[in-house]
């Protein structure tokens, strides 16, 4: 077999079991949705309209829209757009995840003046930090990754992108993430204790 073939059998491996994975992810999230749905109903749904309950649908209902595109491996036909939308979707599932501990941190403290320090210039500081290091390290990520991005040729039996290699740096993305949520655990144990 040629290198050619070799590649493409790789890369078909590589498709067959990303969309495994894809599937057995969404799989979990509707097996969750199923478990949980009368609670939700009884709760969530008739409970008054607030941030937190805001903060909740967008977690659970646009999760479920970016685990079943990735499911359908939709982005893949959009090589560049892919990568982009990934970005944004996971983040803004981060974001609602993070502001949702945040409220619940302001929650413990009772709504108290301390809670307003903590949770205003603290963690408000915090998240505003780790978006804007988010924001550069994906920024300068992308500026290297994307103009390398090109589908595979039109002849070959499946569709997709060859992505270049992620550079070493670019995994420092998840360091601040780590940290806010690290911070919020002490400040959260503080509280607790």
């Amino acid at each position: 077999m040629t290198t050619a073939g070799d590649t493409l059998v790789t890369l078909i491996d590589l498709a067959q079991d990303r969309g495994l994975h894809a599937a057995a992810a969404l799989a979990w999230l509707v097996y969750d949705y199923l478990l949980s749905l009368q609670d939700e109903v009884e709760l969530i749904w008739s409970s008054p309209d607030t941030i937190p309950k805001l903060l909740y649908f967008i977690s659970r209902y646009f999760g479920l829209v970016v685990a079943s595109m990735a499911c359908a491996d939709i982005p893949r036909l959009y090589c560049r757009s892919a990568v982009i939308w990934a970005a944004v979707s996971l983040y803004t599932l981060v974001c609602c995840v993070e502001l949702s501990l945040m409220l619940r941190i302001y929650a413990l403290y009772e709504r108290s003046r301390l809670s307003d320090a903590v949770v205003f210039y603290i963690l408000g500081s915090a998240f505003i930090a780790e978006t804007l290091c988010i924001g550069v390290i994906n920024g300068l990520g992308f500026q290297v990754m994307l103009p390398r991005i090109s589908p595979y040729p039109s002849d070959w039996p499946i569709e997709g992108c060859f992505y270049p290699p992620t550079p070493s740096w670019f995994h420092a993305t998840w360091l601040p993430l780590a940290g806010f949520e690290s911070e919020s655990g002490i400040i959260h144990r503080a509280i607790t204790v």
